[in-house]
């Protein structure tokens, strides 16, 4: 609880709604007018720790357990939900371990039982883009992206790069669409329509339209689509030289998305006021079929076959499936709840990603099962989508936070062996190694290319966790059924040493800062071993550490060692200078693993039978508020280095959670 005495807490925005979880330790503050935004506090430090987007969010109400949070926006139209704990990402059948690279961007998950290692990105990369973007282009080549921004024009940026590289000035555009051949671009602007040359980035023609609502180009490039608002037509337009063919085209009230089919026939119109889409035929010119939507039409994307159109409706929170063969609404419409906006279809049509305004996140659904498989994190409120022609990347426009994110569609898999378990990223984040228990080896992989380095480096029995010097020339790794760790010149890939026999069964191991110990629960005998790395012995006898230790971890300061003990269902506390258990947390199940938050203050454990993730306060071993849920047998756990989240690898439920502590 803050304390009343204390000086007032600075910040940048105009405080509105306030809600206090229920341990007390954070603060959650909206802002509904200045940016649309939910600040996160440190009730203990008074810092902002979190900026979450919520166009319009005023008062907040959190579940009993924290891990929710309910905002009503200001114009009384939505109840905005947004989750403060946990993000779930499907990865892999049997995730084990994972590490995460020192700049806190990129996580590796083994796969036991595909025999890969998982490459997943943390946090998007942002790519600051004018002062409010709000639509994006990639071309064919995926070498340029066009961001519309509202005060600027067209940015043109290098993916490459991630670089603005130039400014096309056409006043007021908020409506783009890019010729499949990616020549040019059409921008829909202040009472015209500009045609953009994409290579010498001059605008070429113009045609005027009163109130340009939406742009489509069809497939084969010679005709461009407009919706007009002000008269509620659709203009056909000639894209070579650039000028209206016949008369505008009658269609619904406020017309403004559209799409066309892959074969070019028919064109979608989403009639936001009178809640419905037209069909319109492209060779004979007219409205064949009017499709009742129930509410507002936002957002449409054509499937790659041309069976389905998807409508996404900001109002409803719902996606609606139109059945092309009939004219018809498929099915039920699909909730997204967030706020959907920009959507694409992925190329061979099993997914539709969704832009969600008020969850920072794309949702990704199966086009067949029309479920929600997946959730990637875009780090800023989404209101605009464009994929990649490969798929594997997601351009999504955050206006409030001017950028645009770009987020990777498909985790990369990496081949490493039989049965990879542990998982260590050396300090420079240029490598990452893994223990692969059914070779007897040791896999390393470059973090840059994501290519497997080398040939395996065998280090003999059943490899099973590992861990790295602090300068990252020295690899340990225990051997579960040698009952040693082998200590691996990482320089030459050749063992630095002869094996050191520890005890029963090891697993776990952790390395002191400065390099001199290494400690290493042997779950086979209930032991810890400490060894002197300069000599590369034991220091006297292993000490005993409960029934069945499992894993270590020690405090930054190196003080205290943690282990977590999975045949009596508790954590111990171990004092590194005198050896003796300082304490003891007890757990409703066994844990696996366990880690400390980089200020040292926290304390997070896995406990598989009960699928959560306790968080203890490492001075006085109490359980602090509520565990957090997480997936199935929550095994391995991995902390970001520069702030409080933590990912969590459940190997039955396939999934790594994100948690936001």
């Amino acid at each position: 609880m803050i304390n009343p005495s204390t000086a007032p807490i600075p910040l940048d925005v105009s405080p509105d709604g306030v809600a206090v979880s229920p341990d007390g330790r954070r603060l959650y503050v909206s802002s509904p007018e200045d940016t649309g935004t939910v600040l996160v506090l440190d009730t203990g430090s008074h810092t902002v720790t979190h900026r979450t987007a919520c166009s319009g969010a005023k008062d907040m109400a959190l579940t009993p357990d924290g891990h929710r949070i309910y905002a009503a926006d200001d114009g009384g139209r939505f109840v905005l939900p947004f989750d403060t704990a946990t993000v779930t990402v499907p990865v892999g059948k049997r995730p084990e371990e994972a590490a995460i690279t020192p700049d806190g961007q990129q996580i590796f998950v083994t796969d036991a039982a595909e025999g890969t290692v998982a490459a997943i990105q943390t946090r998007p990369r942002q790519i600051t883009a004018g002062r409010t973007p709000s639509a994006v282009a990639v071309t064919p080549d995926g070498l340029q992206a066009f961001v519309i921004d509202d005060g600027l024009g067209v940015q043109v940026v290098d993916t490459t790069t991630d670089k603005v590289t130039a400014t096309i000035a056409v006043g007021g555009a908020h409506v783009m669409a890019l010729a499949r051949d990616g020549r040019r671009l059409y921008v829909g602007a202040a009472q015209q329509l500009s045609a953009i040359d994409t290579v010498t980035r001059q605008v070429t023609r113009t045609v005027p339209v009163q109130d340009p609502g939406g742009v489509a180009v069809s497939p084969d490039g010679t005709r461009v689509y407009v919706t007009d608002i002000a008269t509620e037509t659709v203009l056909i337009i000639d894209a070579d030289p650039l000028g209206v063919i016949g008369e505008p085209i009658a269609v619904g009230q406020s017309p403004q998305a559209l799409t066309v089919t892959p074969d070019g026939r028919h064109l979608y119109v989403g009639n936001v006021l009178s809640h419905d889409v037209s069909v319109l035929d492209t060779v004979d010119r007219t409205v064949t079929a009017t499709v009742q939507i129930g509410s507002r039409p936002e957002f449409l994307s054509a499937g790659p076959d041309g069976r389905r159109v998807y409508v996404g409706s900001g109002d409803a929170g719902t996606l609606t499936v139109i059945d092309t063969n009939t004219s018809s609404v498929s099915g039920d419409p699909i909730p997204v709840l967030q706020v959907p906006q920009g959507m694409a279809c992925g190329a061979d049509g099993s997914r539709l990603y969704v832009a969600a305004l008020h969850s920072q996140a794309v949702h990704v659904f199966d086009t067949v099962t029309r479920t929600r498989i997946e959730t990637i994190p875009a780090g800023t409120a989404a209101t605009a989508l464009a994929l990649s022609p490969d798929g594997r990347r997601a351009y999504v426009t955050g206006p409030a936070a001017g950028v645009v994110s770009v987020i990777d569609t498909n985790t990369t898999r990496i081949r490493v062996g039989g049965q990879p378990l542990g998982v260590a990223v050396d300090p420079a984040g240029r490598r990452a190694y893994v223990a692969d228990a059914a070779t007897g080896s040791v896999h390393v992989i470059d973090a840059a290319t994501l290519q497997v380095r080398g040939t395996p480096i065998p280090v003999g029995g059943s490899p099973r966790c590992v861990a790295l010097s602090p300068d990252g020339g020295l690899l340990y790794v225990t051997d579960s059924a040698g009952g040693a760790v082998a200590v691996v010149d990482t320089a030459t890939g050749a063992a630095a040493r002869a094996p050191i026999a520890v005890g029963s069964s090891p697993a776990g191991l952790a390395v002191t800062s400065d390099g001199t110990r290494l400690y290493v629960a042997n779950s086979g005998d209930g032991t810890l071993a400490v060894v002197d790395t300069s000599s590369g012995t034991m220091t006297g006898t292993p000490m005993a550490a409960g029934v069945a230790p499992l894993d270590v971890a020690l405090t930054p300061d190196g003080s205290r060692l943690f282990v977590t003990d999975t045949g009596a269902d508790a954590v111990l506390a171990i004092d590194t200078g005198t050896l003796v258990t300082a304490g003891s947390l007890a757990l409703p199940g066994a844990p696996h693993s366990v880690a400390v938050t980089p200020d040292g203050r926290s304390l997070l454990v896995t406990v598989p039978a009960v699928k959560i993730l306790a968080v203890a306060d490492t001075a006085t071993l109490t359980i602090s508020g509520p565990p957090v849920p997480v997936g199935g047998a929550p095994h391995g756990l991995a902390l970001a280095p520069d702030d409080r989240r933590a990912f969590v690898t459940n190997a039955a439920s396939n999934t790594v959670s994100l948690v936001d502590l």
